[in-house]
């Protein structure tokens, strides 16, 4: 991980040359990974995604996930937004069912997110140009079982990282190394023996970046996350696309991801509202 990083700033230091956007360029582009809020400004994050994705696919492969998100944030100053989101997620699967042809709701899980971003680094403080942010924030949720639903609906989860990027004109380049640790025992598979748990979990996510300003109000942005657990279930290594469409204050966005240790795929629509 620490070659990926060097490799992301190394990257940075050679293309340094080119032009660097000025702030101003990005204050609506809410959708860009280095995206930071101004002073008083607010943001509503809307999300609806869907696939065959889920940790529950390692024992039925007929497992479905359908994820709704809300995030609200806030620019306390121009280095520092705070922030809250939701997810609730619904888990179905035809299995058990007497209508094989129909899906039936398996479980539900619940989580709410406290989160803060600091600017660490501006651009015009480094001769690279480069940006640098620290995240940090906790999670909760109910006592879910979270070799079904993931460790994003563990009881308590504390996390922080640290993001690195520039902007330029045309395009972002970011790169993102967090750390989350869930302290309670977790319940995290079944077997014939009965529940299994364990005390506690922590693992690391590795996410880099590429966002594109395309023609008009048009933009696109591939990323990237490796992650690595104590637990070996939880590894994952997801790819991800999405494409976007700016209007004035408002961006929409349509996104897909596929993760590779499961062969998930899923699907989803976000909105973007900054006020």
């Amino acid at each position: 991980m620490k070659k990926i990083l060097f490799g992301l700033v190394g990257a940075m230091s050679i293309v340094g040359s080119g032009y660097a956007a000025t702030n101003e360029m990005f204050v609506l582009d809410t959708s860009d990974p280095l995206y930071m809020l101004s002073e008083g400004a607010f943001l509503s994050s809307s999300n609806i995604e869907a696939g065959n994705g889920g940790y529950m696919r390692g024992f039925d492969h007929d497992y479905h996930v359908l994820l709704l998100g809300q995030q609200f944030a806030f620019g306390v100053n121009d280095r520092f937004t705070i922030g809250a989101n939701f997810r609730y997620q619904i888990g179905m699967t035809h299995h058990g069912h007497e209508d094989e042809h129909s899906l039936y709701i398996r479980g539900r899980g619940f989580s709410a997110e406290l989160e803060g971003i600091y600017r660490l680094g501006l651009p015009h403080s480094n001769s690279i140009n480069m940006t640098s942010d620290v995240l940090f924030g906790v999670r909760f949720a109910k006592d879910h079982s979270v070799w079904e639903y993931g460790p994003e609906f563990a009881k308590n989860a504390y996390f922080y990282g640290l993001r690195l990027g520039r902007q330029w004109t045309s395009w972002s380049l970011s790169g993102t190394i967090k750390s989350t640790y869930i302290f309670d025992d977790i319940h995290t598979v079944w077997n014939r023996s009965g529940d299994k748990f364990q005390p506690g979990l922590a693992y690391v996510d590795l996410m880099p970046e590429l966002y594109f300003r395309l023609v008009h109000d048009w933009r696109a942005g591939i990323g990237y996350t490796h992650r690595v657990a104590t637990e070996k279930w939880f590894d994952r290594d997801w790819l991800q696309f999405k494409l976007v469409k700016q209007y004035g204050r408002t961006q929409y966005a349509g996104t897909y991801s596929y993760e590779f240790k499961r062969s998930d795929s899923t699907v989803g629509f976000h909105l973007n509202l900054l006020f």
